[in-house]
């Protein structure tokens, strides 16, 4: 599979193979992990020279939301494989079998996993392939690396990447490129930067709320924000805890039989090939389905907690307070001071916690950290193909670069979803070994300009 390679700064150098991969992928989560995964089962990719980098030190899926007990929102079946092999060794199936609990699995008469057995199922995956992944290895730049012979076309790529520990750095060589790094957390400005007292969603299970904390905070509106909420109104049932809400109420999830075929495999041609306002018309639609909506399981317990709490007389420790417009948030040593406004009444109303939780979503603007740099001019506006790859502006760059997760305006809301995940890994393979193979692509194959830097207001889709 090759190795990597650590080099000086320059960008030319002799041809040498060996140290070349045919496909490097930055990110080894669950997009990553569907790459591999389809390498091993393509007859035709046996040949390609592969390696993954991941900045975690393991391999985790949403390790700071995978709160015990709270299930999947997506079919089993929608798994690393099945979708497009039923008899892949890499089906949760197979896996359930491995691990003893086939039968188990079977008598609880359910499609919805717990999320922390999704994610075991995903991390015994990714053990298949750990001499090809480099855990705790963050890339920071992708430039040209011009062989002598090339005369100046753009066929090599160099990745530099950087233990996030130690900050040694370590560049590898690579004629195509695939970027699943997922979501960034989102931390509005409106919110102190890197305070402990102040800490996105993401984070939760990795937060210890200190044992003297009496006002706990949560923003948002989506699934995150109240899961985040339910579960602290169980862990300190004594503590005041308050969902700070924009919105006049928690939205419930559109997950009917007839949205869900929206998310199929299928829907992706149909969207792709759209008119742009087409396009624009379906994702207004369908944000119901994604963004700042709880699954109405969820909902349905916060309500009878609320209950529970008049019911029996209790005070109300834990409460939902929506039309909330926060106009400041400051932090020190002591707390965290919200100043907000009631939209409906215009009431000014101040907060005071001991910890605040932010579930206000996700960027996925990597893609454009990592190539605009070096590639402004070559590669942007990005415009991508319906293979995920980019289309380039000068006829000299050769070296494919591909995108995983990141395009929901060219191909549809459920990009981000595991819905799609099996195919599209599959897919990206293929078009690098026909790449690979010198193979051109269909001269009508439309592009769609990728609109980048499309934030989600939940961008955690534990469904579809």
């Amino acid at each position: 599979m090759g190795v990597p390679v650590n080099r000086s700064a320059t960008s030319t150098a002799s041809n040498n193979n060996n140290d070349i991969f045919d496909l490097f992928v930055v990110g080894f989560g669950p997009a990553g992990l569907a790459v591999a995964v389809a390498l091993h089962d393509n007859p035709n990719a046996k040949h390609i020279k592969a390696h993954f980098i991941e900045k975690q030190p393991q391999f985790g899926w949403h390790l700071g939301m995978t709160i015990p007990g709270y299930k999947m929102q997506v079919s089993f079946l929608k798994d690393l494989v099945t979708m497009r092999d039923p008899t892949s060794h890499f089906s949760f199936l197979n896996y359930l079998k491995h691990r003893g609990r086939l039968v188990a699995f079977s008598n609880l008469y359910t499609f919805l996993p717990l999320r922390e057995e999704y994610n075991d199922y995903m991390s015994w995956a990714a053990d298949h392939f750990r001499d090809h992944v480099t855990y705790s290895s963050e890339a920071v730049s992708v430039e040209p690396y011009f062989l002598q012979e090339n005369n100046g076309t753009v066929e090599i790529l160099k990745v530099t990447a950087k233990d996030p520990t130690t900050g040694e750095l370590t560049s590898y060589l690579t004629r195509n490129l695939v970027i699943s790094t997922g979501a960034q957390p989102k931390m509005p400005d409106l919110f102190p930067a890197d305070h402990p007292r102040v800490k996105h969603s993401s984070q939760y299970l990795f937060t210890e709320i200190p044992a003297d904390a009496k006002h706990i905070g949560v923003v948002g509106a989506g699934q995150s924000g109240a899961e985040i909420f339910k579960h602290i109104a169980t862990r300190f049932p004594q503590n005041e805890t308050k969902l700070l809400v924009k919105k006049s109420a928690l939205r419930p999830a559109d997950i009917s039989p007839f949205i869900n075929e929206l998310y199929n495999p299928d829907g992706v041609d149909y969207y792709f090939n759209l008119p742009e306002e087409r396009q624009l018309d379906i994702l207004g639609e369908m944000k119901n389905t994604a963004v700042g909506i709880v699954h109405e399981m969820t909902i349905a317990d916060l309500f009878k907690h609320k209950y529970e709490q008049i019911a029996m007389g209790k005070p109300a420790r834990h409460r939902i307070v929506p039309n909330t417009n926060i106009q400041s948030v400051k932090a020190d040593d002591k707390g965290v001071t919200v100043r907000a406004k009631n939209r409906m009444t215009q009431e000014d109303i101040t907060y005071n916690f001991d910890v605040l939780f932010v579930a206000v979503g996700y960027n996925r603007t990597t893609q454009v950290k990592l190539l605009e740099p070096s590639f402004k001019d070559a590669l942007f506006p990005l415009t991508i193909r319906r293979d995920y790859s980019l289309v380039a502006n000068d006829s000299k760059f050769k070296a494919g670069i591909y995108l995983q997760g990141m395009c929901e305006g060219s191909h549809g809301i459920n990009d981000a979803a595991l819905s799609v995940m099996s195919l599209r890994g599959y897919e990206v393979v293929e078009s690098v070994v026909k790449r690979l193979a010198g193979q051109d692509w269909e001269p009508n194959q439309k592009t769609n300009l990728v609109r980048i830097g499309g934030d989600r207001e939940d961008g955690l889709v534990w469904g579809f």
